[in-house]
């Protein structure tokens, strides 16, 4: 017989079983959908070049206490960019950039967006070339030169029309005039949000290139042909160590890692992607299981058809040639179903995790996802053709004929490797309920943990002032002043405070200090969270004063700077002492420019940067004292959000008409904010956890109800004999429970170590918790034993008397 032939009668062969093609189809369906749509993101996030070229040579350079560390990662300093650019010897390019909210008026109204300021080697780095005009030239990054400014193509269409005769035109951005240079294209730039581009010292003031211990430049790097990642780390902490001895005393990172800079964009998703890989990897191993076990009951009941074949003629090989080819068939009309779901599960995955990278919008079902499809649809359907194909290869003709028989006795080793294959379902479905039931009850955890702070009834303004502007920092203290003091005035406002950054907004403002008696020395730099306050920040937000004071007024710029200090700072730096009246000096320069020695006055209770976290060391200061460009306005209101935002921005008007505001947030939305890594893995884990559970179900179903009609007669006889309903219902759960018995302790002894994947999202509860592993064991067992159930029953209404009449 041909393979045209082979083909054709497999067809038939399927078309005459719809119920048996139909469920094979949609259970692989289910799993390959699962993975396509997950290969969808890996596709565009890990395995696709990022959009410039040579893009494998792009790397991306951090400042770090210890070499080569791909945790703690910081940026970098203006000064130590400015010796990495001049002692390397491995780049072929050094670039650096830092965002800031620039003020543009458009229509008579000011709007506010982001931008970039960027060195002038920032493009030629990435290799990306200006749609219209030119890029920034090295006499634009110098301090004194004329202003140019750099558009988006999103701005340029939006604001300009695509005006092709914009080059050259002014712009007014801060309150002054740039000139347009050129139009970069879109994907210009590592952050998608970038919609103009300065030259670098046109933001940061020639003192703040001096600094050191200020690390937030982005950093990126060519490296030159032939350079390992290994050589570039190497020559970049020669330097770095150079640094560091040369200036010993200052808060210096000692080392710097390098990473691919495709790397550092995905680090936040890899993780993510980790667990969904390995959680689709399971649906399609259960769903494999299932139609493994779904094709050996099928060849089962065509012994009679193969035996006669073979009594024909047919070889062994023409058979086994014949159920691969099915199963050939299967896998593709899954393939074809499977891509249809994964592009429903595309849409999913994006509505779930857009907030985490906007290239998730880029995610397409392109030819390596479509290969990656046929594949493993095909694949599928050969390896589980061939399990039961190969039965018929190790058997007789007359080992065919008996097992058709309807006296046949039963087959022992296809019944056990069906049990096999019941008991890997189980398996995979006892490790994801148990990863879905451990960040199920990590959630619970934190929804309750003490947050130290109250949410209810309060609105968040960010500001953001633009430094080209407001260059001084007495100039922005006043600005805060006048403007805290007006809606502290307004009629629906309780309360009102300048602070940044507030709690549970994602990480502090970050610095460290020295105590007095340790300044000069090396290696007595302190980690702490700053936190930028006024005299009414600890009331507006509810945070309890435990000892001594908090700010007042009459902390000016001309008073003794002094500092309140957490309760998490007090203990971890002063144990069983009072902290009250000691000095500390912080790493960062106040409105002076100096570093002078704070004085503590208070301790304040603890309050959560990260959900997940315990409250770090935290210090407030003064926004009188140390000033920043952008801060928090947090209004304690009695009106709505619309509200407070048409007030403030009246309240803006009248101190600066050219400053809009970013953004207005309740701050109740924090938390589940907080909390959506949590959510995003439960629905993931939690809806393939499912499938898998009604996939193990169906499993469960199939061979229990199979193995009832395989031992039609031996049951029968036991009922002529004597034996009761019960005892039969009873035996066929026994069976039940003893798959299910050694499915749950296999999957549990796994899931120990695989649930360490999940990593940070556990919290409050241990890996080895107890009462999940305990829900999970009562869930599956109840469920497989539910499923035999009806097997069960029909078992017990099976006729002696018919069955040893039809023997």
């Amino acid at each position: 017989m041909s393979v045209l032939n082979d083909f054709s009668y497999s067809f038939k062969s399927l078309r005459k079983a719809p119920g048996f093609s139909l469920v094979v189809i949609l259970t692989l369906a289910l799993g390959i959908g699962a993975n396509t749509a997950v290969f969808s993101m890996i596709d565009v996030l890990l395995l696709r070049p990022l959009p410039y070229p040579d893009s494998k040579h792009l790397l991306k350079l951090f400042e770090t206490k210890t070499p080569d560390d791909p945790i703690n990662l910081s940026g970098v300093s203006p000064a130590n960019f400015v010796d990495w650019k001049e002692q390397n010897r491995v780049f072929a390019g050094i670039a650096v950039s830092a965002g800031f909210r620039y003020n543009l008026r458009a229509n008579g109204a000011p709007e506010q967006v982001w931008g970039s300021a960027a060195s002038a080697e920032w493009f030629r780095v990435l290799g990306v070339r200006p749609k219209l005009g030119r890029d920034f030239f090295p006499e634009d990054d110098r301090t004194g030169a004329a202003p140019v400014v750099l558009l988006s193509e999103p701005l340029w269409r939006r604001n300009y029309q695509s005006d092709a005769r914009i080059i050259g035109k002014g712009i007014v951005i801060n309150g002054e005039s740039f000139t347009i240079i050129g139009v970069m294209p879109e994907k210009a730039d590592i952050r998608d949000d970038v919609q103009l581009w300065i030259p670098l010292r046109k933001q940061v003031r020639p003192d703040r290139m001096l600094w050191r211990d200020s690390r937030f430049l982005d950093t990126i790097a060519r490296a030159k042909p032939g350079i390992t990642l290994a050589q570039a780390t190497d020559d970049l902490n020669r330097i770095q160590a150079g640094i560091r001895a040369t200036h010993s005393t200052g808060d210096i990172y000692g080392a710097a890692t390098i990473l691919p800079l495709q790397q550092s964009l995905t680090s936040d998703l890899r993780g993510m992607l980790r667990v969904s890989l390995a959680t689709v990897a399971l649906v399609l191993l259960v769903a494999c299981a299932n139609v493994a076990n779904l094709m050996l009951l099928r060849i089962t009941g065509r012994t009679r058809e193969l035996a006669i074949r073979m009594a024909l003629g047919a070889k062994a090989g023409d058979l086994v040639r014949q159920l691969v080819i099915e199963g050939i068939c299967l896998g593709a009309a899954a393939g074809v179903m499977g891509l249809g779901l994964g592009a429903l599960g595309k849409k999913l995955l994006l509505w779930q995790l857009q907030w985490a990278s906007p290239d998730l919008a880029a995610i397409d079902l392109s030819w390596p996802v479509l290969l990656f499809t046929f594949c493993i649809s095909v694949v599928t359907g050969i390896v589980f053709a061939l399990l039961p194909a190969m039965t018929v290869v190790r058997a007789e003709m007359d080992d065919l004929l008996r097992r058709a028989s309807s006296t046949a006795t039963v087959n022992i080793k296809g019944r056990r490797l069906r049990q096999g294959f019941v008991i890997a379902e189980i398996v995979c479905s006892v490790v994801l309920l148990a990863g879905a039931g451990l960040l199920v009850r990590s959630f619970q955890v934190l929804r309750h943990v003490p947050l130290g702070f109250d949410t209810d009834h309060r609105i968040v303004v960010w500001l953001s002032l633009p430094r080209t502007k407001y260059q001084r920092d007495p100039d922005v203290v006043r600005f805060y002043q006048q403007v805290v003091e007006k809606v502290r005035a307004l009629p629906e406002v309780e309360d009102a405070t300048f602070t940044y950054k507030l709690p549970l907004d994602g990480g502090g403002f970050g610095g460290s200090f020295q105590t007095t008696r340790n300044i000069g020395s090396v290696e007595q730099f302190n980690d702490i969270e700053l936190r930028l306050a006024d005299s009414h920040t600890l009331s507006a937000l509810a945070i309890p004063l435990l000892r001594g004071r908090f700010i007042t007024e009459s902390d000016s710029i001309e008073s003794e700077p002094v500092c309140v200090i957490s309760r998490a700072m007090a203990q971890k730096y002063w144990p069983n002492q009072d902290p009250l009246g000691h000095l500390i000096v912080l790493t960062r320069n106040d409105v002076n420019g100096e570093k002078r020695a704070r004085r503590i006055v208070g301790v304040a209770n603890d309050t959560r940067d990260l959900i997940n976290q315990e409250p770090l060391p935290q210090v407030y200061v003064p926004y009188t004292q140390i000033s920043f460009f952008s801060m928090q306005l947090l209004v304690h209101t009695r009106g709505s959000a619309d509200s407070v935002r048409k007030s403030v921005n009246g309240v803006l008007r009248s101190v600066d008409p050219d400053e809009p505001i970013r953004s207005v947030e309740v701050l109740s939305d924090f938390l589940p904010n907080a909390l959506l890594d949590w959510r995003t893995a439960i629905s993931l884990l939690g809806a393939l956890a499912a499938v898998a559970v009604l996939l193990t179900v169906l499993g469960v179903f199939a061979v229990i109800a199979y193995t009832v009609r395989e031992k039609t007669r031996e049951i029968g006889i036991r009922m002529a004999l004597g034996a009761t309903s019960r005892t039969i219902r009873d035996q066929v759960l026994r069976q039940t429970f003893w798959l299910a018995a050694i499915g749950i302790a296999v999957g549990i002894a796994i899931s120990l170590g695989c649930t360490r994947l999940l990593g940070s999202l556990i919290y409050g509860v241990k890996p080895t918790d107890p009462l999940t592993f305990l829900i999970v064991t009562v869930l599956v067992a109840a469920l497989a034993l539910l499923a035999s159930y009806i097997p069960a029953r029909r078992a017990t209404r099976i006729d002696p008397i018919l069955v040893l009449r039809i023997d």
